[in-house]
């Protein structure tokens, strides 16, 4: 029994119940896409089922039968019934997560969801009023880089799980270490945003990526030209930091999770001390002003350093929890992340 595993039946079982419930409403109704093909996201909507998971009595019934389902597993079933059993349960798992990114990314509504992996801009700034017949729309018509930042982080994860397949080194740990990297993203993002926070005079958490995109616009000016110089610039730093926590982990030691990691870590870590010091000390004024006027409604702060962390307080946590909320989508949501723990537990 010991070298049995349903911890992928278990996880898959879990996730497929969460979406289905649709707590936070990230899967929207077919009638809400504004497309000419809805034949197409009719095909690919679970919504049907969703409603059905909406009664309390159903998703506790449900709950139930697969933990019992689980331990039936663990305690009768031989090796290859629960490999079966995984496969089955894993696929159909990922087959509905294709489906619900789709779904979730075919909207423009500028609101991030803490469990969904986000393709598009979902982080809110204030629009113009002449756009305000667009107010619940994304503006794409900007660079974005926190699509970049996605793309980064997703590398990121094909290097720490192609080094634990290469080494043969996958066991219970590295779980810890995805749940490590998934933290120390959080945490650049969190740090840049409240510098943004303590210099504006307002509770709103500005997105370090609305920085980083006036960042790569040079002198407020929208010519592709001066965008290309902007974004060669950002791609120079990153190559900086990634040489430097290459050079001084991987280079001097060897490929393994271990330096993998804290290869990852020194990048990050030089990335974010030098964002931080380009916002207050080393940057143009004009940067930080363009990125300040993104975010010209909300309440007045009443000091320097006014926060609160409680993401349950509608009127005073707000703010925190959409920066949170955001961040956690730049790097592919929650439910990603469950499936992605699924996969390593069968490798386990």
């Amino acid at each position: 029994m010991k070298d049995l595993n349903v911890i992928p039946f278990t996880l898959s079982f879990l996730y497929m119940i969460l979406n289905l419930r649709n707590y936070d409403g990230s899967v929207p109704l077919v009638n809400d896409i504004k497309s000419a093909n809805k034949r197409f996201y009719e095909k690919i909507s679970l919504l049907s089922l969703s409603n059905f998971f909406q009664k309390d009595i159903v998703m506790i019934i449900f709950i139930i039968v697969g933990i019992l389902f689980s331990v039936i597993l663990q305690i009768f079933a031989t090796k290859g019934i629960i490999k079966v059993f995984n496969g089955i349960l894993l696929s159909a798992a990922i087959t509905m997560f294709v489906s619900s990114t789709i779904m979730y990314n075919s909207t423009d509504k500028k609101e991030c969801k803490i469990t969904q992996l986000s393709v598009k801009r979902k982080y809110s700034e204030d629009e113009d009023k002449e756009k305000a017949d667009k107010e619940d729309k994304i503006k794409l018509d900007t660079f974005d880089s926190s699509i970049g930042y996605t793309i980064v982080y997703g590398l990121g994860l094909i290097l720490l799980m192609g080094t634990y397949i290469g080494d043969k080194s996958i066991n219970k740990y590295s779980i810890l270490y995805i749940i490590l990297y998934f933290s120390i993203g959080i945490i650049f993002q969190l740090v840049t945003s409240f510098v943004l926070r303590f210099f504006h005079d307002k509770k709103t958490w500005p997105s370090v990526f609305t920085y980083l995109d006036q960042f790569i616009i040079n002198n407020g000016t929208n010519r592709l030209g001066f965008k290309i110089i902007g974004i060669i610039r950002l791609l120079l730093i990153l190559a900086s930091c990634i040489f430097v926590g290459y050079y001084f982990t991987i280079k001097k030691g060897s490929l393994s999770v271990k330096n993998v990691i804290k290869m990852i870590s020194i990048i990050y870590g030089i990335f974010t001390i030098f964002i931080t010091n380009w916002q207050i000390f080393l940057g143009d004024g004009c940067i930080m002003d363009r990125t300040m006027s993104k975010y010209k409604t909300g309440e007045k702060k009443s000091g320097l350093i006014d926060i609160n962390f409680n993401i349950y307080d509608d009127r005073w946590g707000k703010p925190f929890k959409d920066i949170l909320y955001c961040s956690i989508g730049n790097q592919l949501g929650i439910y990603f992340h469950l499936l992605l723990v699924a996969c390593i537990s069968v490798l386990i």
